[in-house]
């Protein structure tokens, strides 16, 4: 393709800037937090571990001792908070059985076993063990969800039939193998597709407007 995505990541830069991350505290804070995001900003995010510090659940075995509810309303502020609740207690379990609770014991695996093992969670989709990946255990995966693939697709740069593992292979293998660029491609990409690349696009505006073929989002099956 003409248009390299070194080129997007660059556009993008400039209408965007530096990416804000949240302040995790520790290995705890980033797991917890990466969990937290989808669907969620980052802002989101600091405001749910704001409550979990402030209500004393600081570790695995704190959060374990709550039920759904209580753990849901604590996460409220990223939303899908019952959704959330479970996928992290059902994460905890993998965590008490396999890693006597040790976070850094999870999050020391290569990418590919930690990325396996978190797969065998309940709840727990590609997309989720990949910002687990990324963001709590800080090694190179591009996080892939609906923005990126609409964004690619409408602009012919992959198929609109494309799956999620065809989808990260074109990005990592046209990428430098990076944890911050993935991590500020991912959180921009994210962006456009809040403000632009919806289920109806709304390109006027668009940063990457410009690179469109014709000047118009190509479709499914026109």
């Amino acid at each position: 393709m003409s248009t390299t995505l070194s080129q997007v990541y660059d556009r993008l830069r400039r209408v965007y800037g530096e990416q804000r991350m949240v302040a995790a505290a520790s290995a705890w804070e980033r797991l917890v937090g990466a969990i937290l995001l989808q669907h969620a900003s980052w802002s989101a995010v600091e405001n749910a571990l704001t409550n979990l510090r402030e209500s004393g659940i600081d570790e695995p075995r704190a959060m374990r001792s709550l039920a759904v509810d209580e753990l849901a309303e604590l996460i409220q502020p990223t939303g899908h908070g019952q959704t959330k609740a479970k996928r992290l207690l059902n994460l905890l379990k993998l965590l008490h059985k396999q890693h006597d609770d040790s976070v850094e014991s999870l999050l020391s695996q290569d990418r590919h076993a930690l990325r396996e093992q978190l797969m065998g969670v309940n709840g727990i989709s590609a997309e989720v063990a990949d910002t687990i990946v990324l963001y709590a255990a800080e090694l190179p995966v591009f996080v892939v969800n609906l923005a990126t693939h609409r964004i690619l697709a409408r602009h012919g740069w992959i198929d609109f039939e494309a799956d999620y593992e065809t989808i990260q292979d074109h990005l990592q293998g046209s990428l430098q193998r990076d944890v911050p660029l993935y991590a500020q491609f991912h959180e921009m990409l994210t962006q456009v597709g809040d403000e632009f690349c919806r289920k109806t696009p709304k390109c006027d505006g668009c940063p990457l407007q410009p690179l469109l073929r014709n000047g118009q989002p190509l479709e499914p099956y026109g």
